[in-house]
C-alpha cells in the first residue's frame, strides 16, 4: 500500500532489491593413517560422502600418497576454502618380529637342538643341532624383509652362536648304593595286564639285553591326548614346560579312567615307587614285566622290583598309600638311576631350609646340582616335609629321564 506506507529508512515507496548467497559446504581434508602390515589389503585413507580417494589402500609395507577429490566443486569446498584435489600421506609399517635366541646345552651324548626352528616369519640355517661339545653357529633370516623387520627396526640376517658344554672329568653324581636286606624269592613273570592305580595298563616288554643302561632308552612310548583337567597354558602344560605331556609320552605317568590327570592333587608314595621302578627298568632295558596280581596291592610288583634292584630297602617306608613328601620323592629318584651328570655347583647355602645331616640332604643337594630340582622361585627353598603334587612330580621325572630338560640354576 504505497499510499499509506513508506520504507522506514525514508526512501519512500520505491521497490527494493536484495542479494543473498548459499556458501559451499565446507569439507574437512581426511587424515592418513599409519598402519602395520598384516598380509591383507588395508585402507589408510577412506572415501567420504563428499569426496573420492585414489591410492588409499594397499597391502605391502611402505609410504603412500592418496589423492582426495571433491565430488561437487560447485557446492562443496575444502575447509581451507579451496576446491583443488588434495594429496594425503599415509603408510603401512613393517610388522615387528622378536629376535629369537639360541639356547646353550650341556653335553648328553645325544643330538640336541639350538632351540630355534623355522617359523612363518624366518628361516634358520647352519648348525641347528649337534651332538658333540663345542660352539655352533646358526643364521636366522627374515622371509619377507619388505613387510617384516626385527623388533629393533633392522632386517639384517642374525648370526647366533650356541654352545654344548662338555662335562668335566669326575662330574657325575653316583647313586648311593643300598644294601639289600633280604633277597626276595623270584617269581615267574606273567603276561597279565591289570589296570594300575592311575588307570592305565603297564607296558609289557621282553628281555633283550643285559644290565648296561642308557639314557637313550627313554623314548616316547605313548601318545599324549591331553586331559580334561589339564590347562595347557599353566606352567606344566604344553604351552610352557610340557612336563605332564613328557611324563605320559615316556610311559612313566598316566591319567585316570575318568579322563583326568589331577595335576594339583598330592601324589602317593605308591605312585612314586611305581614311577621309579619304570624309570629304572627303562634305563636298563631289562624287560621286567610288572605283574600287578603279584601281591595284595597293585603296587607290590613295583616295590618288590625296587628292593630286588637295591633302589630301596625292604620295609623302608611304612605307609605306601600316604602322601609322599618332597624329600621322599627326591630320595627315591636319586636312587632310580646309577648316576647323574653335574651341571650346577651349589652348596647347602643355596637352599635356605636344607642343612647337612637332615634326612636325604645329600640326595636333595645332588639333584639340585644335576638340574633336576630347582626349589621355590626366588628363594630356592625345598620344603622337604611338604607333600608334592602330581604336576610337580611330572616335572622331576621328566628331568630325570630327559637330560635336555634339566635346569641351570641362578647363582
Amino acid at each position: 500500500d504505497k499510499d499509506n506506507t513508506v520504507w522506514a529508512d525514508g526512501s519512500g515507496t520505491t521497490d527494493k532489491s536484495f542479494t543473498w548467497v548459499i556458501d559451499p559446504k565446507p569439507v574437512a581434508v581426511p587424515t592418513g593413517k599409519t598402519l602395520t602390515y598384516n598380509g591383507q589389503e588395508q585402507t589408510g585413507v577412506a572415501a567420504g560422502d563428499d569426496y573420492t580417494v585414489s591410492n588409499g589402500s594397499a597391502t605391502n609395507a611402505g609410504t603412500y600418497s592418496a589423492t582426495v577429490t571433491l565430488k561437487d566443486t560447485a557446492n562443496t569446498q575444502w575447509s581451507d576454502g579451496t576446491t583443488e584435489a588434495k594429496t594425503v600421506a599415509w603408510g603401512i609399517n613393517p610388522r615387528s618380529v622378536v629376535k629369537p635366541t639360541a639356547s646353550d646345552r650341556n653335553y648328553t651324548g645325544r643330538e640336541q637342538s639350538c632351540g630355534i626352528e623355522d617359523s612363518a616369519d624366518y628361516t634358520v640355517s647352519g648348525d641347528t643341532s649337534a651332538t658333540s661339545s663345542g660352539d655352533y653357529t646358526v643364521t636366522v633370516a627374515l622371509r619377507d624383509k619388505t613387510n617384516t623387520q626385527w623388533s629393533d627396526g633392522t632386517t639384517d640376517d642374525l648370526t647366533l652362536t650356541w654352545t654344548i658344554t662338555a662335562q668335566s672329568s669326575g662330574s657325575l653324581i653316583p647313586r648311593p648304593t643300598k644294601p639289600v636286606e633280604e633277597e626276595p624269592e623270584e617269581t615267574e613273570p606273567t603276561n597279565t595286564q591289570p589296570t594300575d592305580q592311575e588307570g592305565q595298563q603297564p607296558a609289557d616288554t621282553q628281555p633283550e639285553q643285559g644290565p648296561t643302561g642308557s639314557m637313550d632308552n627313554f623314548t616316547p612310548k605313548a601318545t599324549y591326548n591331553g586331559f580334561s583337567d589339564v590347562d595347557e597354558s599353566k606352567w606344566y602344560g604344553t604351552q610352557q614346560q610340557g612336563v605332564i605331556k613328557s611324563a605320559v609320552e615316556l610311559g612313566i605317568m598316566n591319567g585316570y579312567l575318568d579322563g583326568t590327570f589331577q595335576p594339583n592333587n598330592n601324589i602317593k608314595l605308591s605312585e612314586v615307587l611305581k614311577m621309579a621302578a619304570v624309570v629304572h627298568s627303562t634305563y636298563f632295558d631289562d624287560g621286567y614285566v610288572f605283574d600287578q596280581t603279584q601281591g595284595a596291592h597293585w603296587y607290590d610288583t613295583y616295590v618288590n622290583y625296587l628292593v630286588e634292584q637295591g633302589v630301596i630297602q625292604a620295609g623302608e617306608f611304612e605307609d605306601l598309600e600316604a602322601d609322599a613328601t618332597r624329600a621322599q620323592v627326591a630320595h627315591i629318584f636319586a636312587h632310580a638311576l646309577p648316576e647323574f651328570a653335574v651341571i650346577n655347583h651349589v652348596t647347602f647355602d643355596y637352599i635356605p631350609d636344607l642343612t647337612a645331616g637332615m634326612p636325604y640332604a645329600d640326595e636333595i643337594l645332588g639333584l639340585y646340582n644335576a638340574g633336576i630340582l630347582t626349589g621355590d622361585a626366588g628363594t630356592h627353598a625345598f620344603r622337604s616335609n611338604d607333600p608334592i603334587t602330581r604336576a610337580e612330580t611330572a616335572a622331576i621325572v621328566t628331568r630325570v629321564a630327559l637330560p635336555t630338560e634339566r635346569q641351570i640354576l641362578d647363582d
